[in-house]
């Protein structure tokens, strides 16, 4: 048997491995015999079928499956010993399998670009500190004593109240529509009327009162919304009631903002909090939103210093050819399944879509290479458990002692779900490549407000934005 590994412009790897019947023939032959022992054939007892006829049913087929094994067990021997970096699994080619006696395989890998990107101080980039403003601290107090409101019913309503009441279907002169549709308890919330006019009709409303309105243009046709308003499941009867709808007022709600209180203190930071007074109550605000504007500031050195690494680091051409033949075969066994063939522009858009990917992977796997980063499992799960609570965040809990209990619960669970670990994993790797940089590189620090810095970002994700070469509005493209 003769093996070989060379390499080819554009990053191509190959493993070939060549060899003749003899080198298989004994392992055939047990095979055979193997194979003879569960065999049946018409004339012939189970396990008494002539070795003959074994061979010449199935002598081919063995031989082949025998060969693919020592092929590939040498493959992989040799992937080793040479520590190939390849992108994916290698493209198999069969270029001869038993003619004449010869059987030589190959196998054919895209190699992983060499970036050559290194951290030192040509590379020059701020880090935002962010400072906390009395308007900032406002905004988090009333938040966090909305979170703990009480609900009170009132007589006239104010500007965020809910409104609970009879919905009725009008026709076009203004009086119930027969057949028309009607919730006896419709809740409402004109504040958050993406109409402008509409709203306006409920101001000052009082309890009793009956408002002439058009719920289509108050949630600008948002089914979501239009669904529940109604208290309809069917998509099609909500395109059907377009015109107005009239609305008695049976109940108007208000939200009455908790007052400062030792107990208030504690359903918000925890009953082991310390904070008995306002003043104590304002810094721990301003600890915490300096504490969420120091991990902002951090993300988006990260994300800055991502950019520009890649940007000026080495895009070697890679084995574009190759990767699209592994894509290929993955692609469309997927899309197999929806009966659905996709066109070689569709294959190339994805095909390009990997190969950034591919850039981007390999500079982060070479700076941890070169940095000696390694990950452990607690690191892991810390970082998933900090993912889990900007989940939380997103659905509007508060930074709290309940809520990281909440994310302690959680963590077993995400901990299963390959997908959630992954991206953990991408998120910790930056971080930890963004913590080696911090003084490696050029650093300018600053220091900006709040909406200075969200401009900033802004920006930043603006010129991130793909251009096309066509030349649509980034509104458009987006």
């Amino acid at each position: 048997m003769n093996s070989s590994y060379t390499v080819e412009e554009p990053l191509r790897g190959i493993i070939s491995v060549e060899f003749e019947t003899e080198d298989i023939a004994q392992e055939a032959d047990k095979r055979i015999d193997q194979l003879r022992k569960t065999i049946e054939m018409p004339g012939f007892r189970k396990g008494k079928v002539p070795k003959g006829l074994i061979e010449k049913k199935y002598g081919e087929a063995v031989r082949y499956e025998v060969a693919s094994d020592k092929a590939n067990e040498e493959m992989q021997r040799l992937y080793k010993e040479k520590e190939i970096d390849s992108i994916t699994m290698p493209l198999r080619k069969d270029l001869a399998i038993g003619e004449e006696g010869k059987y030589h395989i190959q196998y054919i890998f895209p190699l992983t670009p060499d970036m050559g990107v290194t951290l030192d101080k040509s590379i020059k980039l701020p880090f935002y500190t962010i400072e906390a403003t009395e308007e900032d601290i406002n905004n988090s107090d009333e938040h966090f004593r909305m979170s703990q409101a009480t609900t009170v019913e009132v007589d006239k309503m104010g500007e965020k109240d809910s409104l609970q009441g009879k919905l009725e279907e009008l026709n076009e002169e203004g009086e119930p529509l027969e057949g028309g549709l009607t919730n006896e308890y419709a809740l409402i919330i004109p504040y958050y009327f993406r109409s402008e006019e509409e709203t306006k009709k409920f101001a000052g409303a009082e309890k009793g009162a009956k408002i002439r309105f058009n719920p289509m243009v108050a949630y600008e046709g948002n089914k979501a919304m239009l669904k529940r308003v109604f208290n309809v499941n069917v998509e099609e009867d909500i395109t059907a009631h377009k015109g107005d709808f009239l609305f008695t007022i049976e109940k108007i709600e208000h939200l009455e903002p908790a007052t400062l209180s030792e107990e208030f203190y504690k359903k918000v930071f925890g009953e082991e909090t310390s904070i008995l007074d306002e003043e104590s109550y304002r810094k721990e605000i301003a600890r915490n939103l300096s504490e969420q504007y120091q991990a902002q500031a951090k993300t988006f050195f990260r994300n800055q210093l991502l950019s520009t690494l890649l940007k000026e680091a080495k895009h070697p051409e890679v084995d574009r050819e190759t990767i699209k033949d592994i894509l290929r075969g993955s692609i469309e066994e997927e899309e197999k399944e929806k009966q659905k063939k996709l066109t070689d522009e569709e294959i190339d858009f994805q095909v390009e879509g990997f190969i950034k990917y591919i850039y981007s992977n390999a500079v982060i796997n070479q700076l941890l290479k070169s940095l000696d980063i390694t990950l452990s499992k607690e690191q892991i799960e810390e970082q998933v458990k900090k993912n889990i609570i900007e989940d939380l965040k997103r659905y509007g809990l508060g930074d709290t002692p309940y809520m990281h209990s909440i994310a302690d619960k959680m963590l077993e669970d995400r901990m299963k779900d390959e997908q959630y670990v992954d991206s953990a994993i991408g998120i910790l790797k930056e971080s930890l490549i963004a913590e080696k940089a911090f003084d490696l590189i050029s650093r300018e620090d600053k220091k900006v407000q709040p909406k200075e810095f969200y401009e900033i970002v802004s920006e930043f994700e603006k010129s991130q934005q793909p251009v096309e070469e066509k030349g649509e509005e980034p509104s458009k493209q987006e």
